[in-house]
C-alpha cells in the first residue's frame, strides 16, 4: 500500500509539473514573462513581416510576368489577344499605309501601373488578422502598407512600409521597411521597344537581325506574325523576362 501511494504521489507530482511547464510556457509565448520586452516584441512582430515578404514576391513575380506580357499595361484599353495574353497595340494600323500610328506608352505610365498594382495586391494578401493575434502588447499605427518602386540596371527594387508599431511596457519596436529586388529588366526592354515601333510607324518595316547585330546580341528578338498583326517578343540576353507588345495591320 505504502508504495502504491507513492507512485500515486510521484504521478500526480509529474502532472503538477507538467502543468506548471506549460503555464510557464504560456506565459512566456504570449505575455512576453521572463523575457525581455524588446525580445518579446520582435517574436511578435515575425510573423507579421515573413507573411509581408510572402505577398510582396508573389505580387511581384506575377505582375511583373503579366505586366511584359501584355505591353506594359494590366488591363489594356486597345489589344491583340495572342496566347491567352492580351498583348497591348503599341502602334496602330493606317488604313492604306505600310506605316503605323505610334501609340507607344511613355514608360512613366507603366512603372506607375505596375506600382499601384503591387500596393494593392499586397495590401489585399497580407493577413491583417496577424496583428489581432499578437498578445500582451499594444498595437499602434494605421496598418497602412505603401509601396515604393524603383527601376535600375536591370533590377526593381521594391521597398514596402507597413505601418505598424507594437509597445510592451517602456519598449517599442516598428517594422521595419520590407526591400526585395527583382531581375525585370523592364526599362531596358521599353527602350528596345521604342526603337522597334518608331521603326514601324516611320517606314512600315523593322529588321530585328540587323538590330541584334548592332546591339551586339545583348537583346534577343521574336517575331510572330499572326494576320494581320505583329508580335514581337523582347528579352535581354541571358534574363528569362520577357516584354511583348503588337503592331496592329490591316486585314483588308
Amino acid at each position: 500500500m505504502e508504495k502504491r501511494g507513492q507512485v500515486t504521489l510521484f504521478i500526480i507530482l509529474g502532472i503538477v509539473i507538467l502543468l506548471l511547464a506549460g503555464f510557464f510556457y504560456y506565459l512566456k509565448h504570449t505575455q512576453g514573462f521572463l523575457t525581455p520586452p524588446a525580445d518579446f516584441l520582435n517574436s511578435q512582430l515575425k510573423p507579421i513581416q515573413i507573411n509581408l515578404e510572402e505577398c510582396i514576391s508573389k505580387a511581384a513575380v506575377s505582375g511583373l510576368t503579366l505586366l511584359g506580357k501584355q505591353g506594359g499595361s494590366f488591363s489594356p484599353a486597345n489589344y491583340r489577344l495572342y496566347q491567352g495574353q492580351r498583348v497591348r497595340y503599341f502602334c496602330q494600323n493606317i488604313p492604306g499605309k505600310e506605316q503605323c500610328l505610334n501609340t507607344l506608352p511613355p514608360l512613366s505610365s507603366i512603372t506607375e501601373e505596375f506600382k499601384k498594382y503591387l500596393t494593392f495586391e499586397v495590401n489585399t494578401c497580407v493577413d491583417k488578422t496577424l496583428v489581432d493575434k499578437t498578445s500582451g502588447v499594444q498595437t499602434l499605427g494605421s496598418e497602412k502598407i505603401t509601396i515604393t518602386t524603383t527601376f535600375i540596371q536591370g533590377i526593381i527594387l521594391v521597398e514596402a512600409h507597413y505601418d505598424l508599431t507594437l509597445k510592451k511596457d517602456q519598449a517599442s519596436i516598428s517594422l521595419a521597411p520590407v526591400k526585395k529586388s527583382f531581375d525585370a529588366p523592364l526599362e531596358e526592354l521599353y527602350d528596345t521597344s521604342r526603337d522597334i515601333t518608331q521603326a514601324q510607324a516611320s517606314t512600315g518595316q523593322f529588321d530585328q537581325l540587323i538590330y541584334m547585330l548592332n546591339k551586339k546580341g545583348a537583346y534577343e528578338i521574336t517575331v510572330d506574325k499572326p494576320f494581320p498583326d505583329i508580335i514581337y517578343k523582347i528579352n535581354k540576353k541571358n534574363s528569362p523576362y520577357q516584354f511583348w507588345f503588337a503592331i496592329e495591320g490591316e486585314s483588308s
